[in-house]
């Protein structure tokens, strides 16, 4: 609906109309022309005023229903569903929703899962009284199977703030939430994988523990004396790395490489192992190449190859005095330094074929000299006298000697 403007022509022939009219009134009132010509041309211009306001009118109300038309097709091909909701009732749902859902207005509710359509009804209720907005997941049935939406509701007032309705968009996100089920199938999947892996890892460790400690035990029944050495050399090391917060990664290197510190000894000649006095220096060198025999022997295999330099430098002294490699200081790696301070506290606390054990406070009181000299790690032993003092020492399998702390 539109109006033009009057023309020219027409303009002209109304004020002459009017001028004629007002000629007449002159006339009848026997008046001069001047005015009646006066009065045709403001009567005119009042005509065109009032026209002209006639005609922005109308084309602000085609303005504004074409907006109106251009702004419902735009919600109506919105790709989300747009519901007005008022009382339980739909007011409106937008056409591309219905189209690609097949949905008449409240087909929805009647298609959602019944526990969600209570949580629904309870929101919207809660939205229309309390003017709160909300958001849920909803579930609906379909004949491809179950659709699942998220839901965003807010109130709509007039300018009073009073309830208007309550606009609830709809997004169907069905494709995400398979796709988030898909990646959790494969997590579960993984984990399964995982879990199994895992159990057959721990099974070959307790296998190669068993191995190893089968190795121990072999190198122990050679030399009675030393029957529980190593085991309780790698629960002092355990303690001590405890104490010291070390992580699961280190208590693990320390407690199998404490274990399998001595096993290089299956290569020294009973003679020499087994001999109730003091070796010649010649005997000697031969015992002290156990370290090299035994870090050969775990560095084949890859279980225990982080327990390597445990293995062959835990005879090691921080001035360089110890062996194979007399290393130095930082050289000697930390978990070593640890085994060697309790493999020394352990030899000394306990019987061996060539003397007689001392106390645990003689013990200490003699390494405390070699950590002033600078031979042991002053951390280690600290850590060691601490967990000692706290959890007493460890009985020999023989039970001949009492080894509590004094």
């Amino acid at each position: 609906m539109s109006l033009k403007l009057p023309s020219t022509r027409r303009f002209v022939l109304m004020g002459l109309a009017f001028a004629t009219i007002g000629g007449g009134l002159s006339i009848y009132l026997d008046g001069p022309w001047v005015i009646v010509v006066l009065f045709g041309l403001v009567m005119t211009m009042l005509l065109s005023a009032v026209l002209q306001k006639e005609h922005d009118l109308i084309v602000a109300i085609d303005e504004h229903t074409q907006a109106k038309q251009e702004y419902r097709a735009m919600v109506g091909q919105l790709p989300i569903g747009l519901f007005a909701i008022r009382g339980g009732k739909v007011l409106f749902t937008n056409e591309n929703w219905t189209k690609s859902h097949g949905d008449e207005e409240g087909g929805l509710f009647e298609r959602l899962n019944a526990l969600d359509r209570e949580q629904l009804v309870v929101a919207l209720e809660r939205a229309e009284s309390d003017l709160l907005p909300f958001s849920m997941t909803l579930r609906a049935n379909a004949i491809v199977g179950t659709v699942h939406y998220e839901a965003y509701g807010s109130p709509v007032t007039d300018s009073e703030g009073k309830l208007r309705h309550v606009l609830v968009f709809c997004v169907d996100v069905t494709p995400f939430v398979k796709a988030k089920n898909e990646v959790s199938r494969k997590h579960r999947e993984v984990d399964e994988k995982n879990y199994q892996l895992n159990a057959a890892l721990r099974q070959v460790e307790r296998s190669l523990e068993t191995m190893v400690v089968t190795m121990v035990r072999a190198v122990e029944v050679k030399d009675p004396y030393t029957a529980g050495h190593s085991s309780r050399v790698r629960q002092y090391s355990v303690w001590i790395g405890e104490q010291l917060g070390l992580s699961p990664y280190e208590l693990r290197i320390l407690s199998y490489g404490a274990l399998i510190h001595d096993v290089g000894k299956i290569g020294i000649p009973d003679d020499i192992l087994l001999k109730p006095s003091m070796l010649s220096p010649m005997e000697y060198e031969v015992i002290k190449l156990h370290t090299i025999h035994g870090a050969n022997i775990v560095a084949d295999i890859d279980f225990f190859r982080d327990c390597v330099p445990i293995v062959r430098w835990h005879h090691e002294r921080l001035d360089g005095s110890g062996y194979p490699d007399a290393l130095v200081g930082d050289d000697i790696p930390f978990l070593a330094r640890v085994v060697a301070v309790t493999d020394v506290f352990d030899a000394m606390t306990s019987n061996r074929s060539y003397r007689q054990p001392v106390s645990c406070k003689e013990a200490l009181e003699i390494m405390s000299q070699d950590v002033a000299s600078g031979r042991l790690d002053a951390i280690a032993f600290d850590a060691l006298r601490s967990v000692v003092a706290e959890r007493g020492m460890i009985p020999q399998i023989d039970g001949e000697v009492d080894r509590r702390a004094a």
